[in-house]
């Protein structure tokens, strides 16, 4: 239950709608932005004054962006997302300085060892995508989204599986896009980074 003192830890709003598991308060607007930034972690990182617009979708300025950021766990570092894994272009990977990919695999060799033997998918289907509401797509962006619509206007979503869901107008769905990250070209691609890397 809201206390009357409770305010959002992000932007300072008396609105708070959700806590997230670490009881931090939140508003709906800061609960739901979609800058892609981790709510359980900004909210020590950046200040009121950063916040551009609070009920808006880039939630926070571009200078904000580019404060340091801080370690912390997983579940932390996904945010309020429903995300299963973590998709990085390989391209970017690269691009990055040498030592930081020599202590970047040395993690996922970790990882790979730590969890020698754990029965994982042979492989799996990654397609750079654009989120839109449902309701929204033209005729050609529900068939590649595999939406159907029905004579009554009622919306469905079919999986990869075969397995069909109802949606909402306003549901959230992928819609196959190019991808505007280049391919890797057998390790030569290279990509200016928009902020200057941190020296290890």
């Amino acid at each position: 239950m809201t206390q009357p003192a409770d305010k959002c830890c992000v932007c300072g709003s008396p609105d708070v709608t959700y806590r997230n598991y670490r009881e931090q308060p939140f508003c709906w607007p800061c609960a739901n932005c979609r800058c892609g930034l981790t709510p359980c972690v900004r909210e020590t990182l950046y200040k009121p004054a950063q916040i551009s617009a609070r009920h808006g979708i880039n939630h926070l300025t571009s200078d904000s962006r580019k404060e340091p950021t801080m370690a912390c766990d997983i579940h932390t570092y996904f945010g309020l997302s429903y995300a299963n894994y973590l998709v990085i272009p390989r391209t970017l990977l690269q691009s990055m300085p040498e030592e930081w990919q020599e202590q970047f695999t040395t993690l996922l060799t970790e990882l790979d060892e730590t969890f020698e033997g754990v029965p994982r998918a042979e492989a799996y289907i990654v397609q750079a995508a654009e989120e839109k509401e449902a309701g929204d797509l033209t005729v050609t962006e529900r068939l590649s989204a595999r939406v159907g619509k029905s004579l009554g206007g009622e919306l469905s979503h079919t999986t990869l599986l075969g397995e069909v869901a109802e949606l909402d107008s306003d549901d959230r769905v992928l819609v196959p896009a190019t991808d505007p990250v280049p391919r890797y070209n057998r390790g030569r691609t290279r990509v200016q980074p928009a902020t200057v890397v941190k020296e290890i």
